[in-house]
Formats: structure tokens, sequence, C-alpha cells
């Protein structure tokens, strides 16, 4: 059987940081895709002339 190399506690500090970065991640790519949207409707009613 082989060991995994990390300790208990390294994992348990990993999970801790986990949900955090996931959050912090899911709420970046919301910001992102909004403001690419706005960017984009902004581009279409520049070429449709309104």
């Amino acid at each position: 059987m082989t060991h995994h190399p990390l300790t208990p506690e390294d994992c348990t500090a990993m999970r801790r940081l986990a949900r955090p970065a996931v959050i912090i991640g899911a709420a970046i790519l919301v910001f992102l895709t909004i403001h690419q949207l706005v960017a984009l409707e902004m581009a279409l009613a520049a070429a449709t002339g309104v």
C-alpha cells in the first residue's frame, strides 16, 4: 500500500482554503461574464447606430 505524500494537517489546511478560493473564483467569473456581456451589448448597439 502506498502512502499519501500529504500529512493530515496538509489536507485539513487545503480543505480550509479550498472553499473560499472556489467562492472567490466563482465571483470573479460572474463579474467577468457580466462585464463581457455589457461590452457585447454596447458593441452591438454601436454597430446598429442606436
